[in-house]
């Protein structure tokens, strides 16, 4: 399992200050490089943890310490190694609170407060949870595996019972800094490989833990965590670490993070901090269209005699995609008002469309789709451009009985209706495909009605001659 998911800020912060495990400092005396010697140069890997322990003020103090609280403030220095064109490059020093609970049953819960922005995880026993910018992510079962070994407040007591096996390094003769010190390194693994291995060094003349190192040589470009522990006091007869410094490297990038821990305390903890939290259910956006709609029902029943009311009724019902509603209220309109606009280009448009999803489907060609597809455009306000266009090129009755001429916009600008007939006769498609829906109109018989309302819809682009055949698909 590759490291790089778990080398993160928030896992990270648990690393930090979880192994901020507490002692009481004791100088060793003797030969410290006598092999094998007691504080000397170790002989296995547990005899560097046996040594940490013993200089923490030995296992029954550490035992009695059932949980710990601890609250710092982090500083985000500088990053190295890239510029304000990079993705997330943090070129300003930035401060942040964190606050980390853990049990020695393995309880874990972390609150980071940093650029204004709250993040939570916790770890009830049983199943880890992360709370993010208001949404609630369950961790599953893998997961849980690392965040219960997170959550560990004795970590250095029964690994072996943990699935955790030590092996012992090359002792080092300086630290990540550089200075001169004798460190003994204790690498931890797991046989699953679900936990990351991790190599942990400890200063051979306290017997404290210094140094921890996480890395992925696979990653592209490598990525590495380097933790140094330092400045340790004494919290209820034990040691915990009061400065840490958490380095991340990832490639020629360089991100550190201090923290100074301002609180330590080992008082009981409420379990309710460690469980999954309650999340109110989610309010329901609101749709507007809807919002509108609901509007313009309550004015129309009010009024039912009111022309405006109606039409806005069967305005808003065909915005919200209700195209039998609407042309149903459209009628209504027109009962008030036979000559109203928008009532009948509504009208217009709902039977268009009733009748494309009735037509047969061997009538289904490609050019009489692409005919018929402006059929569901959404009609305009009542005063709008498009309207004012339409009721300025909508002809009475009596001005309509002579044809358009060919050159005329009217002849150009065919109705979805003109264009279905013309794209069905092209593929010569069967009689019932023909005969287009009849337009709306005051009159059923009025031949000049039905060229209005072809008129109300939307325009096609004029063709010339040459391409106004539409070849079959």
């Amino acid at each position: 399992m590759s490291l790089a998911p778990r080398l993160r800020l928030s896992a990270s912060l648990t690393l930090a200050l979880a192994a901020a495990v507490p002692g009481c400092l004791k100088v060793p005396v003797g030969d410290l490089d006598a092999p094998g010697g007691k504080e000397g140069n170790p002989a296995e890997a547990k005899a560097v943890i046996d040594r940490f322990i013993a200089a923490l003020g030995g296992e029954e103090a550490l035992r009695k310490i059932a949980q710990r609280t601890v609250e710092a403030r982090m500083t985000f220095l500088p990053e190295t190694g890239c510029t304000d064109k990079d993705e997330n490059c943090r070129s300003t020093e930035t401060v942040g609170t964190f606050t980390l609970q853990s049990t020695a049953d393995q309880r874990l819960y972390r609150r980071t407060v940093i650029d204004k922005q709250i993040e939570e995880e916790g770890f009830d026993g049983k199943t880890g949870w992360q709370f993010r910018r208001g949404f609630l992510v369950l961790e599953d079962e893998d997961e849980s595996v690392i965040t219960r070994e997170d959550a560990a407040l004795h970590w250095y007591f029964d690994f072996d019972k943990r699935g955790i096996s030590l092996a012992l390094e090359k002792p080092r003769d300086k630290d990540f800094d550089g200075k001169a010190r004798v460190l003994d390194g204790v690498r931890w693994s797991t046989k699953n490989d679900l936990v990351p291995p991790k190599t942990q060094w400890y200063d051979r003349a306290t017997g404290l833990l210094a140094e921890e190192l996480l890395e992925d040589d696979k990653a592209e470009p490598p990525i590495s965590q380097h933790i140094i522990y330092d400045d340790y006091r004494p919290i209820d007869g034990v040691l915990v670490a009061h400065k840490i410094r958490l380095v991340n490297k990832f490639g020629d990038r360089t991100q550190e993070v201090v923290f100074v821990t301002q609180r330590v305390d080992h008082a009981p903890i409420k379990p309710e901090v460690f469980q999954v939290p309650k999340v109110p259910p989610p309010e329901k956006a609101k749709d507007e269209k809807l919002v509108a709609l609901a509007k313009a029902r309550e004015a129309a029943a009010a009024e039912p005699k009111n022309l405006d009311a109606q039409v806005s009724l069967a305005r808003a019902l065909w915005a919200a995609s209700h195209f039998d509603e609407a042309a149903d209220a459209a009628q209504v309109a027109l009962k008030l008002q036979p000559k109203e606009a928008e009532a009948l280009w509504i009208l217009a448009r709902a039977r268009c469309c009733r009748a494309a999803s009735r037509r047969p489907a061997r009538c289904s060609t490609a050019p009489a789709r692409r005919a018929c597809a402006t059929s569901s455009s959404t009609p305009s306000a009542p005063g709008s451009a498009a309207t004012s266009a339409i009721s300025r090129r909508s002809p009475t009755p009596s001005t309509t009985s002579a044809r358009p001429t060919p050159s005329s916009p009217a002849a150009t600008a065919t109705s979805p209706a003109s264009r279905c007939r013309s794209a069905s006769r092209a593929t010569a498609a069967p009689p019932s495909c023909r005969s287009p829906p009849r337009a709306p109109s005051p009159s059923s018989t009025s031949r000049s009605a039905r060229r209005r309302c072809a008129r109300w819809s939307t325009p096609a682009r004029p063709t010339s001659s040459s391409t106004a055949r539409s070849r079959p698909s």
